[in-house]
């Protein structure tokens, strides 16, 4: 799997999620570390005035040891999980069963992030390494770097006025014009954007 795209499944539910990764099934995004697993609801993702609720186990590599099948049992109840009420369920339900046979216990805690913070559903990071480009986007940045001009180093981000939106249309833009980006110039790539309506900020970054 490729660790800068989200794992989405929709069928089937496979081996329990792995150290480090994030899997998306259903409205739900699920990360699992070495010491937490976050559930993320994606029903309000990327929207501006609205929240996502959040669940978060942590504390997990106390319990590890002495509770590892009813961890493991835990993971697979979340990835059965079709929504955020049934996860949150499960892992309410988990943090009992784990403190009950481990010595040292897990924590649960629920947050609230605001939406327009969170990735929406499938949502993927672009790296382009073009001809004379080099571009790179995600949910919360983007850049644009002149690879021929090595003096200057000139460089494209986001604007500073309506920056998420700038943001939004960037990254449509990039994903629809990929075969372009890969042999235009550093000036046409600015120019496109341009056309585009992209806010954009270009500065030498050598300056």
């Amino acid at each position: 799997m490729n660790p800068n795209r989200f794992s989405k499944i929709t069928n089937k539910v496979v081996a329990s999620l792995p150290m480090g990764k994030t899997l998306e099934r259903g409205s739900i995004r699920i990360h699992r570390s070495y010491t937490t697993v976050r559930v993320t609801d994606l029903t309000n993702a990327g929207k501006r005035g609205k929240r996502c609720d959040q669940a978060v186990v942590y504390c997990i590599d106390y319990a590890e040891e002495d509770a590892s099948s009813e961890i493991e049992d835990m993971m697979d109840g979340i990835e059965r999980a079709r929504n955020y009420a049934q996860a949150l369920k499960v892992m309410e339900k988990s943090v009992d069963e784990i403190n009950a046979v481990s010595v040292r216990s897990v924590k649960f805690d629920e947050q609230i992030e605001r939406g327009v913070d969170v990735a929406p559903g499938g949502f993927s990071k672009i790296k382009i390494n073009g001809k004379n480009v080099y571009l790179e986007a995600d949910f919360s940045r983007f850049v644009v770097r002149d690879k021929v001009d090595m003096n200057n180093e000139p460089t494209c981000i986001p604007g500073a006025r309506g920056k998420k939106t700038a943001i939004k249309m960037f990254y449509r833009w990039a994903t629809d014009n990929e075969n372009f980006i890969k042999r235009a110039t550093f000036s046409e790539v600015l120019d496109s954007m341009t056309k585009a309506g992209i806010p954009y900020h270009y500065y030498c970054a050598m300056d």
